[in-house]
């Protein structure tokens, strides 16, 4: 008996060594890449899809060299709602970030 498992195990470590080790199989990531087949580029044509455009969208002029929305304007680096349309006309100068006026020079008065 003692025999028997003793031809046993060594078959069962030669067979798990033979798996492990095997010579034929890579083994690191770089040696699987190396074994990849290379496939040519392949130019893929675009196809432009047109949509119809979003009425809840704001419609913006990105060609006026503004950074801010068509209905905004910039101050102190950030966009801001423009005064005339705040104010409905009656005060369309920004004088500050919350504060507009009416004409120049911006004073108390006005």
């Amino acid at each position: 008996w003692i025999i028997a498992i003793v031809l046993a195990s060594i078959a069962v470590v030669a067979l798990f060594s033979r798996a492990i080790g095997h010579p034929e199989q890579p083994t690191s990531s770089a040696a699987m890449v190396e074994q990849l087949p290379t496939v040519p580029p392949v130019a893929v044509p675009m196809k432009i899809v047109e949509t119809t455009p979003n009425p809840l969208f704001p419609s913006n002029d990105l060609h006026d060299r503004n950074v801010c929305g068509s209905s905004e304007e910039l101050y102190a680096g950030l966009c801001y709602k423009t005064c005339a349309l705040l104010t409905e006309g009656l005060y369309p100068i920004r004088t500050s970030s919350w504060t507009c006026c009416r004409n120049h020079p911006c004073g108390f008065s006005n």
